[in-house]
């Protein structure tokens, strides 16, 4: 009975939804998008500025403390130069007094090798009339490079100041002694981070 009494499903077709589109009209143009991010900021460059001479603090800079930003080339400490002023003065008398010993020691080489020529003096005294030039030359180069580290001595007890920065921690006061090789300051350069 319940088969035979079936009730038949009548079909329909909808009538088509229509969708809603928005129609924008498309320019070409640059823009910068800004992306918001947490992390930490790390100087590219950090350096340990180190005493390559022993003195005395005499001048510090305002800006060698913690925190404090310097640029390139500013003087951020000065040593005492009075003994390295003193060096310099001794080798230029050391580099003066060798130059005259070399121009005797020339002139009296010359003579000898003259006289010797003309067999009034011994093949002995023109090889030591050789061998005081050689010595006079040697001596004039060993004051030329006594000179030139006399003159980097006293140029390093200014130290400047390498890139702009800042200065994450000092290490030094006016006053205080810094032997060869003591940490001054650590320097970050601010120009490059990453």
């Amino acid at each position: 009975v319940l088969v035979k009494n079936e009730p038949t499903l009548k079909t329909t077709v909808k009538d088509p939804i229509p969708v809603a589109v928005r129609a924008l009209n498309i320019s070409l143009e640059p823009i910068q998008l800004s992306v918001s991010s947490q992390g930490n900021v790390q100087p590219s460059v950090e350096t340990k500025l180190v005493a390559q001479v022993a003195g005395e603090g005499i001048e510090l800079s305002s800006s060698l403390v913690a925190g404090g930003d310097f640029s390139k080339g500013d003087i951020l400490l000065k040593l005492d130069p009075r003994d390295y002023e003193i060096a310099l003065t001794r080798s230029q008398a050391a580099l003066s007094r060798a130059q005259a010993e070399k121009q005797f020691a020339a002139e009296e080489t010359a003579r000898i090798r003259s006289l010797y020529h003309e067999e009034l003096a011994s093949i002995a005294q023109l090889q030591s009339a050789e061998r005081l030039l050689a010595i006079a030359n040697a001596t004039l180069d060993d004051a030329s490079a006594a000179l030139k580290r006399a003159t980097v001595d006293l140029e390093r007890t200014i130290f400047t100041a390498p890139f702009n920065g800042r200065v994450r921690a000092e290490y030094v006061d006016i006053g205080q002694f810094l032997s060869k090789g003591a940490p001054i300051a650590t320097l970050y350069d601010t120009d490059r981070l990453e």
